[in-house]
C-alpha cells in the first residue's frame, strides 16, 4: 500500500520540482524590479519639478543610483574606444563613415553596450572608419 501512496504522490512531486527553479527566478526579478523602483520614483520626482529648476544634480544622482543597481547584478557597460578593432560579439555596426581613424575601426560610439558575466545583453553601437581621411593625412 505505501507503494501506491508514494507512487500517487510523484507528479505532485515532480511538479513542486519543476515549479522551484521558476519561484526562485520570480522572486529574483522581483527583488530586482523592487531595486529599480525607487530609481523610477527619484526620476519621477526631477520630472515634478518646476521648469525653471536646474534637475540636472538629481538626474545624475539617479543615474549613478541605476549604475549601482546594475553593478549590484554583475551588468557592466561595453563602452568601446576610438580607434578600437571592433568585435562582432560586442559591437553592432550601424554604418562606415569617413574618418581619420584606421579603416574599419571605431569612428564614433552612438550607444553603449552592456555584459552581464559572458553574455552581452546589448551591444554597442558604433560606427566604423573608411579609413579615407587617414589616407588624406599621410599624403599632406
Amino acid at each position: 500500500m505505501q507503494t501506491r501512496t508514494q507512487a500517487g504522490r510523484l507528479p505532485e512531486l515532480q511538479e513542486t520540482t519543476e515549479k522551484a527553479p521558476r519561484r526562485g527566478k520570480q522572486r529574483a526579478t522581483e527583488d530586482f524590479v523592487t531595486r529599480l523602483l525607487d530609481v523610477r520614483d527619484n526620476l519621477e520626482r526631477a520630472l515634478e519639478q518646476d521648469e525653471d529648476t536646474d534637475i540636472r544634480g538629481g538626474v545624475e544622482s539617479t543615474l549613478d543610483q541605476f549604475d549601482q543597481q546594475l553593478d549590484r547584478e554583475n551588468v557592466e557597460p561595453i563602452e568601446p574606444e576610438v580607434g578600437q578593432e571592433t568585435d562582432p560579439r560586442r559591437h553592432e555596426v550601424l554604418a562606415t563613415i569617413a574618418s581619420d581613424q584606421p579603416e574599419d575601426t571605431v569612428a564614433q560610439i552612438h550607444r553603449s553596450g552592456y555584459v552581464m558575466g559572458e553574455k552581452v545583453l546589448r551591444p554597442a553601437q558604433v560606427a566604423v572608419s573608411d579609413g579615407s581621411l587617414s589616407d588624406q593625412e599621410e599624403t599632406e
